[in-house]
Protein backbone atom coordinates (compact mmCIF):
# COMPACT_ATOMS: atom_id res chain seq x y z
CA UNK A 1 0.00 0.00 0.00
CA UNK A 2 0.94 3.86 -0.26
CA UNK A 3 1.45 5.94 2.28
CA UNK A 4 3.23 9.08 2.97
CA UNK A 5 5.58 10.25 5.86
CA UNK A 6 5.58 13.79 7.03
CA UNK A 7 8.87 14.39 8.75
CA UNK A 8 8.98 15.77 11.84
CA UNK A 9 10.29 20.12 11.19
CA UNK A 10 10.96 22.66 13.75
CA UNK A 11 8.58 22.50 16.53
CA UNK A 12 5.47 20.09 14.89
CA UNK A 13 5.03 16.26 14.98
CA UNK A 14 5.83 13.78 12.39
CA UNK A 15 3.01 12.17 10.18
CA UNK A 16 2.41 8.76 8.56
CA UNK A 17 -1.04 9.21 6.55
CA UNK A 18 -2.71 6.49 4.51
CA UNK A 19 -5.99 6.09 2.65
CA UNK A 20 -9.26 5.01 4.12
CA UNK A 21 -10.70 2.50 4.67
CA UNK A 22 -7.88 0.80 6.14
CA UNK A 23 -7.27 -2.68 4.82
CA UNK A 24 -4.71 -4.92 5.95
CA UNK A 25 -4.22 -6.94 8.93
CA UNK A 26 -4.32 -4.78 12.13
CA UNK A 27 -2.52 -6.66 14.49
CA UNK A 28 0.63 -5.74 11.73
CA UNK A 29 -0.24 -2.09 12.18
CA UNK A 30 -0.52 -2.25 16.04
CA UNK A 31 2.72 -4.24 15.91
CA UNK A 32 4.75 -1.92 13.52
CA UNK A 33 3.60 0.85 16.00
CA UNK A 34 5.12 -1.16 18.95
CA UNK A 35 8.28 -1.73 17.36
CA UNK A 36 8.51 2.26 16.85
CA UNK A 37 7.39 2.92 20.52
CA UNK A 38 10.28 0.38 21.97
CA UNK A 39 12.64 2.98 19.83
CA UNK A 40 11.66 5.60 21.46
CA UNK A 41 8.81 6.81 19.73
CA UNK A 42 5.88 9.01 20.67
CA UNK A 43 2.86 7.91 18.65
CA UNK A 44 -0.97 8.51 18.51
CA UNK A 45 -2.95 6.99 15.78
CA UNK A 46 -5.18 9.59 14.48
CA UNK A 47 -8.85 9.33 15.39
CA UNK A 48 -10.28 8.60 11.64
CA UNK A 49 -8.14 5.89 11.57
CA UNK A 50 -5.97 6.88 8.36
CA UNK A 51 -2.62 8.07 9.93
CA UNK A 52 -0.86 8.24 13.08
CA UNK A 53 1.31 11.28 14.57
CA UNK A 54 4.84 10.80 16.35
CA UNK A 55 7.89 12.81 17.68
CA UNK A 56 11.46 11.63 17.85
CA UNK A 57 14.22 13.72 19.29
CA UNK A 58 17.24 11.41 18.56
CA UNK A 59 17.05 10.16 15.03
CA UNK A 60 17.56 11.41 11.92
CA UNK A 61 15.37 12.03 8.73
CA UNK A 62 17.06 9.38 7.22
CA UNK A 63 16.73 7.10 10.40
CA UNK A 64 13.49 7.77 10.75
CA UNK A 65 12.42 6.49 7.21
CA UNK A 66 14.33 3.33 7.68
CA UNK A 67 12.15 2.79 10.73
CA UNK A 68 9.15 2.74 9.58
CA UNK A 69 10.32 1.11 6.66
CA UNK A 70 11.21 -1.83 8.85
CA UNK A 71 8.13 -1.26 11.17
CA UNK A 72 5.67 -1.64 8.21
CA UNK A 73 6.83 -3.37 5.16
CA UNK A 74 4.16 -3.59 3.66
CA UNK A 75 3.85 0.35 3.24
CA UNK A 76 5.48 2.17 0.16
CA UNK A 77 6.51 5.12 1.70
CA UNK A 78 6.82 8.58 0.49
CA UNK A 79 8.60 10.92 2.33
CA UNK A 80 8.18 14.52 2.75
CA UNK A 81 10.75 16.95 4.53
CA UNK A 82 10.59 20.81 5.56
CA UNK A 83 6.98 20.27 6.48
CA UNK A 84 6.26 20.27 2.39
CA UNK A 85 2.95 19.01 1.80
CA UNK A 86 1.83 15.69 0.24
CA UNK A 87 0.80 15.03 -3.04
CA UNK A 88 -1.93 12.78 -2.30
CA UNK A 89 -3.55 12.25 -5.57
CA UNK A 90 -0.32 11.33 -6.69
CA UNK A 91 1.20 9.48 -4.40
CA UNK A 92 -1.79 7.86 -2.91
CA UNK A 93 -5.16 8.10 -5.17
CA UNK A 94 -3.75 7.57 -8.07
CA UNK A 95 -2.58 3.93 -7.49
CA UNK A 96 -5.25 0.88 -7.36
CA UNK A 97 -5.29 -2.23 -5.69
CA UNK A 98 -5.27 -5.49 -7.09
CA UNK A 99 -6.42 -8.67 -5.40
CA UNK A 100 -5.89 -12.05 -6.66
CA UNK A 101 -7.01 -15.41 -5.05
CA UNK A 102 -4.09 -17.88 -4.79
CA UNK A 103 -4.96 -21.68 -5.01
CA UNK A 104 -2.92 -25.00 -4.33
CA UNK A 105 -1.07 -23.01 -1.34
CA UNK A 106 -1.14 -23.38 2.19
CA UNK A 107 -0.33 -20.25 3.98
CA UNK A 108 -0.39 -18.54 8.20
CA UNK A 109 2.01 -15.85 8.27
CA UNK A 110 1.43 -13.39 5.66
CA UNK A 111 4.68 -12.67 3.40
CA UNK A 112 4.84 -8.99 3.54
CA UNK A 113 6.46 -6.48 0.53
CA UNK A 114 6.06 -2.98 -0.04
CA UNK A 115 5.32 -4.34 -4.02
CA UNK A 116 3.24 -7.16 -2.95
CA UNK A 117 2.09 -9.43 -0.41
CA UNK A 118 0.77 -12.64 -0.18
CA UNK A 119 -2.24 -12.96 2.85
CA UNK A 120 -3.66 -16.05 4.55
CA UNK A 121 -7.23 -16.76 4.12
CA UNK A 122 -9.14 -13.37 5.85
CA UNK A 123 -6.62 -11.23 6.50
CA UNK A 124 -7.46 -8.86 3.84
CA UNK A 125 -10.27 -7.01 4.63
CA UNK A 126 -12.10 -7.99 1.16
CA UNK A 127 -15.34 -6.83 3.20
CA UNK A 128 -14.20 -3.25 3.05
CA UNK A 129 -14.08 -3.04 -0.67
CA UNK A 130 -17.49 -2.54 -1.90
CA UNK A 131 -17.69 -4.56 -4.63
CA UNK A 132 -19.84 -3.03 -7.15
CA UNK A 133 -20.95 -6.03 -9.59
CA UNK A 134 -21.34 -9.24 -7.95
CA UNK A 135 -24.72 -10.15 -7.53
CA UNK A 136 -25.90 -8.43 -9.98
CA UNK A 137 -29.45 -9.28 -11.59
CA UNK A 138 -28.92 -8.93 -15.50
CA UNK A 139 -31.27 -9.41 -18.45
CA UNK A 140 -30.30 -11.65 -20.96
CA UNK A 141 -32.16 -10.92 -23.98
CA UNK A 142 -30.04 -7.02 -24.72
CA UNK A 143 -26.41 -7.47 -23.30
CA UNK A 144 -23.52 -4.80 -24.16
CA UNK A 145 -21.07 -3.07 -22.66
CA UNK A 146 -19.96 -3.26 -18.90
CA UNK A 147 -23.53 -5.25 -18.22
CA UNK A 148 -22.05 -8.04 -21.14
CA UNK A 149 -18.44 -7.94 -19.10
CA UNK A 150 -20.42 -8.76 -15.49
CA UNK A 151 -22.84 -11.15 -17.21
CA UNK A 152 -19.77 -13.02 -18.20
CA UNK A 153 -18.11 -13.09 -14.57
CA UNK A 154 -21.36 -14.13 -13.04
CA UNK A 155 -21.67 -17.11 -15.25
CA UNK A 156 -18.38 -18.20 -13.82
CA UNK A 157 -20.08 -18.16 -10.56
CA UNK A 158 -16.99 -16.34 -8.84
CA UNK A 159 -18.77 -14.93 -5.94
CA UNK A 160 -17.21 -13.19 -2.02
CA UNK A 161 -16.24 -16.40 -0.82
CA UNK A 162 -13.59 -16.88 -3.64
CA UNK A 163 -11.83 -13.79 -1.91
CA UNK A 164 -12.65 -14.78 1.56
CA UNK A 165 -11.50 -18.27 1.96
CA UNK A 166 -8.68 -18.07 0.10
CA UNK A 167 -5.06 -16.51 0.15
CA UNK A 168 -5.16 -13.36 -1.52
CA UNK A 169 -1.82 -11.79 -3.34
CA UNK A 170 -1.95 -8.10 -3.15
CA UNK A 171 -0.39 -5.15 -4.99
CA UNK A 172 -0.89 -2.25 -7.28
CA UNK A 173 -1.64 -1.03 -10.47
CA UNK A 174 -2.07 2.59 -12.29
CA UNK A 175 -5.17 1.56 -14.19
CA UNK A 176 -7.20 4.56 -14.74
CA UNK A 177 -11.02 4.21 -13.91
CA UNK A 178 -12.55 5.22 -17.09
CA UNK A 179 -10.26 3.16 -18.85
CA UNK A 180 -11.01 0.17 -16.78
CA UNK A 181 -14.91 1.23 -17.58
CA UNK A 182 -14.38 1.25 -21.42
CA UNK A 183 -12.48 -2.54 -21.24
CA UNK A 184 -14.49 -4.71 -23.57
CA UNK A 185 -14.72 -8.20 -22.70
CA UNK A 186 -12.39 -9.16 -24.65
CA UNK A 187 -9.63 -7.38 -23.07
CA UNK A 188 -11.01 -8.55 -19.74
CA UNK A 189 -8.92 -11.77 -20.04
CA UNK A 190 -5.85 -9.78 -21.30
CA UNK A 191 -5.89 -7.90 -18.13
CA UNK A 192 -6.08 -10.86 -15.96
CA UNK A 193 -3.32 -12.21 -17.40
CA UNK A 194 -1.68 -9.86 -17.24
CA UNK A 195 -2.12 -9.01 -13.39
CA UNK A 196 -1.26 -13.12 -13.11
CA UNK A 197 1.86 -12.31 -14.84
CA UNK A 198 2.87 -9.66 -12.53
CA UNK A 199 1.61 -11.77 -9.72
CA UNK A 200 3.63 -15.27 -10.76
CA UNK A 201 6.61 -12.64 -9.74
CA UNK A 202 6.31 -13.72 -6.28
CA UNK A 203 5.32 -17.14 -6.74
CA UNK A 204 8.08 -18.19 -8.85
CA UNK A 205 10.19 -17.47 -5.47
CA UNK A 206 8.08 -19.53 -3.39
CA UNK A 207 8.05 -22.08 -5.98
CA UNK A 208 12.00 -21.38 -6.35
CA UNK A 209 11.94 -22.25 -2.33
CA UNK A 210 9.22 -24.91 -1.70
CA UNK A 211 8.79 -26.85 -5.14
CA UNK A 212 11.36 -29.77 -6.00
CA UNK A 213 11.34 -31.34 -9.65
CA UNK A 214 10.42 -34.09 -8.74
CA UNK A 215 7.18 -33.79 -7.11
CA UNK A 216 4.65 -31.93 -9.22
CA UNK A 217 2.04 -32.42 -6.52
CA UNK A 218 3.54 -29.54 -4.61
CA UNK A 219 2.92 -26.81 -7.40
CA UNK A 220 0.76 -23.96 -6.27
CA UNK A 221 -1.71 -22.94 -8.91
CA UNK A 222 -1.18 -19.77 -11.07
CA UNK A 223 -2.25 -16.65 -9.49
CA UNK A 224 -5.67 -15.99 -9.69
CA UNK A 225 -6.86 -18.99 -10.73
CA UNK A 226 -10.18 -20.73 -8.36
CA UNK A 227 -12.18 -23.95 -9.24
CA UNK A 228 -9.35 -25.13 -11.21
CA UNK A 229 -11.04 -24.03 -14.24
CA UNK A 230 -11.24 -20.11 -14.26
CA UNK A 231 -9.11 -17.05 -13.39
CA UNK A 232 -10.11 -14.02 -11.44
CA UNK A 233 -8.83 -10.60 -10.22
CA UNK A 234 -10.51 -7.88 -8.35
CA UNK A 235 -9.81 -4.07 -8.51
CA UNK A 236 -10.01 -1.43 -6.38
CA UNK A 237 -10.38 1.85 -7.42
CA UNK A 238 -8.95 3.94 -4.27
CA UNK A 239 -10.34 7.57 -5.22
CA UNK A 240 -13.76 6.59 -5.58
CA UNK A 241 -13.51 3.45 -3.02
CA UNK A 242 -15.45 1.10 -5.00
CA UNK A 243 -14.38 -2.66 -6.57
CA UNK A 244 -15.02 -4.70 -9.72
CA UNK A 245 -14.47 -8.08 -9.97
CA UNK A 246 -13.74 -9.75 -12.85
CA UNK A 247 -13.36 -13.63 -14.09
CA UNK A 248 -12.53 -15.77 -17.24
CA UNK A 249 -10.99 -18.94 -18.70
CA UNK A 250 -7.62 -17.65 -18.84
CA UNK A 251 -5.17 -20.60 -18.39
CA UNK A 252 -4.83 -23.10 -21.14
CA UNK A 253 -3.88 -25.47 -18.38
CA UNK A 254 -3.36 -26.04 -14.65
CA UNK A 255 -2.06 -28.59 -11.90
CA UNK A 256 -4.78 -31.18 -10.49
CA UNK A 257 -2.61 -33.29 -8.95
CA UNK A 258 -1.52 -33.31 -5.22
CA UNK A 259 -2.61 -30.45 -2.98
CA UNK A 260 0.05 -28.16 -3.68
CA UNK A 261 2.39 -26.43 -1.80
CA UNK A 262 2.69 -25.16 2.00
CA UNK A 263 4.96 -21.96 2.85
CA UNK A 264 3.39 -21.93 6.76
CA UNK A 265 6.70 -23.01 7.99
CA UNK A 266 9.44 -20.13 9.62
CA UNK A 267 12.73 -21.90 9.70
CA UNK A 268 12.72 -20.72 5.73
CA UNK A 269 14.93 -17.68 4.29
CA UNK A 270 12.93 -14.77 3.80
CA UNK A 271 10.67 -14.85 0.79
CA UNK A 272 11.42 -11.13 0.16
CA UNK A 273 14.84 -11.39 -0.69
CA UNK A 274 14.72 -10.47 -4.03
CA UNK A 275 11.30 -8.72 -4.11
CA UNK A 276 12.26 -5.45 -2.93
CA UNK A 277 15.48 -5.44 -5.05
CA UNK A 278 16.26 -2.72 -7.16
CA UNK A 279 16.22 -2.99 -11.50
CA UNK A 280 19.30 -3.83 -12.70
CA UNK A 281 21.08 -6.33 -14.88
CA UNK A 282 21.73 -8.66 -12.47
CA UNK A 283 18.21 -8.50 -10.57
CA UNK A 284 16.65 -9.19 -14.29
CA UNK A 285 18.83 -12.18 -14.92
CA UNK A 286 17.86 -13.37 -11.41
CA UNK A 287 14.10 -12.67 -12.40
CA UNK A 288 14.72 -14.65 -15.41
CA UNK A 289 16.28 -17.42 -14.10
CA UNK A 290 13.12 -18.05 -11.52
CA UNK A 291 11.24 -17.99 -14.49
CA UNK A 292 13.09 -20.38 -15.90
CA UNK A 293 12.81 -22.99 -13.25
CA UNK A 294 9.22 -22.41 -12.86
CA UNK A 295 8.87 -23.53 -16.86
CA UNK A 296 10.67 -26.62 -15.97
CA UNK A 297 8.58 -27.34 -12.47
CA UNK A 298 5.41 -26.99 -15.02
CA UNK A 299 6.75 -29.33 -17.75
CA UNK A 300 4.51 -32.27 -18.14
CA UNK A 301 6.95 -34.77 -18.31
CA UNK A 302 10.08 -35.77 -17.37
CA UNK A 303 12.14 -35.84 -20.89
CA UNK A 304 10.56 -31.98 -21.05
CA UNK A 305 12.22 -30.88 -17.28
CA UNK A 306 15.48 -32.49 -18.81
CA UNK A 307 15.59 -30.55 -22.13
CA UNK A 308 14.39 -27.33 -20.26
CA UNK A 309 16.84 -27.84 -17.47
Amino acid sequence: MRSVLRQPYENNSGNLIWMLPYLYPEGDLDSGIQQLKEKGYNIRLFPEGDGITFQQKDQSLEEIYQDFSIAFPWMDIISYKDGAIPDFENDILKYQIIVMPASRISIEIAILDKDICLFPPGEFAVEKLNIMNLGRKLPTDVLRGNDLRDYITSVTEVDLSVFDHSPLIVFRDDIVYEQYMELSHQQDVMLIKRYSERADRLMNVIRFYECDFTIPELLPAKPGMWNDRYSTALVYFTKPRISYVQAREVENSTCIKGIGTDVSRKDRPGFTLLLPAPSGELVNIAWHALRMNTQILEAGTETLRFIQG
